[in-house]
């Protein structure tokens, strides 16, 4: 045995769990390198002396240096180990403004006032510096169209990307940090200036290219929706596909058809294979009909703009088409991972981007998942089997992202296996339609019939979709599960499958109690927790209270109209349902006594002392004679209220030494009680 032999999964593991720690704790360089020379060291140690009987050993220290290996890729992504990156030239509170010099990366879905976009900051004032900002521009003053690799010159204040407001909101600003954007800059064409570069870039030239494309598309004589899925489908932009539509498949478990994705680039390598597979008639034709399979796939990925998923999916299929190519008897989960390890390897914050996760993770289950599916049941006719292969390739793959669709959605599709039985053979088709529709239009050509039989498939699509999407009783939404519901599914999804492939006692034991383990926990979850919580949460221009007290939850508002926030919260705490009620001016909670303040300022009060003052509305009232006259503790001030009402308040509090909490900056107000 050679003591560097290393299977890549547990290489890929390694570097993933690195990842992870390096995420949520601060190494120092000093210790990290003092490690590695260790581990090095003792590997080196082991392999001149010819250890092998320490196979166990050296596979630790492998994978305690992929685990190094993991925190030193991040770590030299972080601004802190970075000294060339801008935030080593902000002030603390980031007051004043610097003359910026941006480039242009990625354009982002616009906002109802804003365009937005990823860009590159190449200079501050008049030090080079490095970092990414999200840079968003008033709508109504672009007169210009900027586009990927513009330089844009402004005078503008960095500002820090904010906190979620509410518990269990999504954090966009752990979503940048991941991407490594820590500032936003807000501007308009007053204050920047734009010069088209010169400079040719692979980002700028595949922008150019979608657009040309794009526009191709768009003066096809097709319906809107047609050229809406049509530039989905190819070029990455779902944003024209119409609300209801795209509800129907988010509710159908079929919303990864509308989204490019590892599933539309494998059907595209199938076509590629069928249309080049003359060239295997010719002498080296099978290394020619690879390389141009692999020319295909990157063309494709620079037609839809380089965007990360796709970079992914081509990146993991070149490397299948590559070792068929070298005639290898590759296994299959080896060359997942290898793509995987070089992937993390360049950007290591790839690990936490959800579409990354779902891609290897419904390949993996595809994988491993499949070929025992195939034991149970086939059919001796291929059209049969066509079928039986559609479904049991979703079952498949839903298996492998369960888990992630409950702890990140908390909503299951019941009809899954309805949808997609059907869903997927019609999308092969509109893909090998579609592409046709696509390429002629390209070469400004036109044929009627292949553009009526584009909508027509992609009609009964839409019907079948819409269809199952009806049957809301088998749409489980609102589903409590956490991280540690996760981990615990995926570990009795790998013991129910180890049995299924050794059953024996030992293995239907470890099945059984991994069961009854999970089954207690989720009970716990969701029936006995005692929790017991007072929230004011952040709601612009409205007042929103929340009681829970176990799994039963009050919230307190002026109408019942559902807040944003809701139905993440409700997901993640696990609770039961809603009971809406009317606000009231006075509360007890705890040993605690709350008053509101509404607009008008007008309050009664109670012979009991007032512990806490809620604020709402922008009330008229002078608040150091409110005060004098209460004495409370805490003043509070929730997201009803004008800033420039809450900047006056802050200052008061800080004159009479007061605690102060205003949602707005601080986010929602929670207090624990005692069960």
């Amino acid at each position: 045995m050679n003591a560097f032999y290393f299977p890549i999964p547990k290489m890929t593991l390694g570097l993933i769990i690195g990842i992870l720690v390096c995420e949520d704790t601060a190494i120092p360089w000093i210790t990290l390198l003092t490690a590695l020379s260790l581990l090095i060291i003792a590997l080196a140690y082991l392999h001149f002396k010819n250890h092998i009987r320490h196979k166990t050993l050296i596979s630790l220290i492998m994978l305690l240096l992929m685990v190094a290996m993991g925190i030193t890729v991040t770590k030299l992504r972080t601004p802190e180990d970075n000294k060339q990156h801008y935030v080593h030239l902000l002030d603390s509170k980031n007051q004043t403004k610097k003359k910026v010099l941006l480039q242009i990366r990625t354009v982002l879905k616009s906002t109802a006032y804003n365009q937005r976009f990823y860009a590159k900051i190449l200079q501050l004032d008049t030090t080079r510096v490095s970092g990414k900002v999200l840079l968003n521009i008033r709508k109504d003053s672009l007169k210009k169209t900027i586009e990927v690799g513009d330089i844009v010159l402004m005078y503008s204040r960095l500002i820090p990307i904010l906190k979620p407001k509410n518990p269990h909101d999504y954090n966009y600003k752990t979503y940048l940090k991941r991407k490594g954007i820590f500032h936003q800059i807000k501007s308009n064409t007053e204050t920047l200036k734009i010069y088209k570069t010169s400079k040719k870039s692979v980002l700028g030239e595949s922008f150019k290219l979608n657009k040309k494309i794009e526009n191709k598309i768009d003066s096809l004589q097709l319906k809107p929706t047609s050229i809406a899925f049509l530039k989905a489908f190819y070029l990455g932009n779902r944003n024209e596909i119409p609300e209801d539509i795209t509800s129907d498949y988010k509710n159908a478990g079929v919303l990864h058809i509308l989204a490019l994705s590892g599933l539309h680039v494998g059907i595209l390598l199938l076509f590629f294979k069928l249309l080049l597979r003359p060239l295997l008639w010719i002498k080296k034709g099978g290394q020619i009909r690879s390389i141009s399979i692999i020319c295909l796939l990157w063309i494709f990925a620079l037609i839809t703009g380089l965007s990360p998923s796709i970079v992914r999916a081509v990146s993991m299929f070149s490397l299948f088409v590559i070792a068929e190519m070298l005639n290898r008897q590759t296994n299959s989960i080896n060359t997942l991972f290898i793509s995987a390890f070089i992937i993390l390897i360049i950007n290591p914050m790839q690990c936490f981007d959800v579409g990354f996760q779902l891609s290897y993770l419904a390949v993996l289950g595809i994988i491993i998942v499949k070929p025992k599916l195939d034991r149970i049941w086939t059919s001796k006719f291929k059209f049969i089997e066509f079928f039986n292969a559609t479904l049991k390739v979703s079952l498949a793959a839903q298996i492998g992202i369960l888990p992630l669709l409950l702890y990140y959605f908390h909503q299951f599709p019941g009809v899954f296996l309805l949808a997609n039985i059907v869903v997927l053979p019609l999308l092969i088709v509109l893909l090998y339609l579609g592409a046709l529709v696509v390429l002629l239009a390209m070469m400004g050509g036109y044929i009627s019939m292949l553009n009526l039989s584009f909508e027509a498939v992609l009609n009964q699509m839409n019907r079948y979709v819409n269809w199952v999407a009806t049957h809301e009783f088998l749409i489980f939404k609102n589903i409590p599960f956490d991280q540690w519901m996760l981990w615990g599914l995926y570990g009795l999804i790998f013991l129910c499958l180890r049995f299924f492939s050794n059953r024996n006692y030992k293995n239907i034991i470890f099945m059984l109690s991994a069961m009854a383990v999970f089954h207690m926990y989720c009970l716990q979850k969701l029936n006995l927790n005692p929790k017991k919580e007072f929230t004011v949460f952040h709601q612009i221009k409205k007042t929103v209270l929340g009681f829970r007290n176990s799994s039963n939850f009050q919230l307190h508002q002026v109408d019942t109209i559902k807040p944003y926030f809701l139905e993440n919260y409700t997901s993640r705490e696990g609770l039961l349902g809603v009971n809406f009620q009317p606000l009231e001016k006075f509360y007890s909670i705890g040993d605690k006594n709350l008053l509101l303040v509404d607009t008008l300022g007008i309050y009664k009060l109670k012979k009991t002392q007032v512990d806490w003052v809620l604020l709402t509305n922008s009330p008229k009232i002078h608040l150091e004679d409110l005060i004098e006259v209460l004495r409370p503790e805490l003043i509070l001030a929730d997201g009803s209220n004008y800033t420039s009402f809450i900047e006056r308040w802050r200052k008061t509090c800080l004159k009479y030494k007061i605690k102060f909490h205003d949602t707005a900056s601080k986010g929602a107000f929670v207090i624990q009680a005692k069960p």
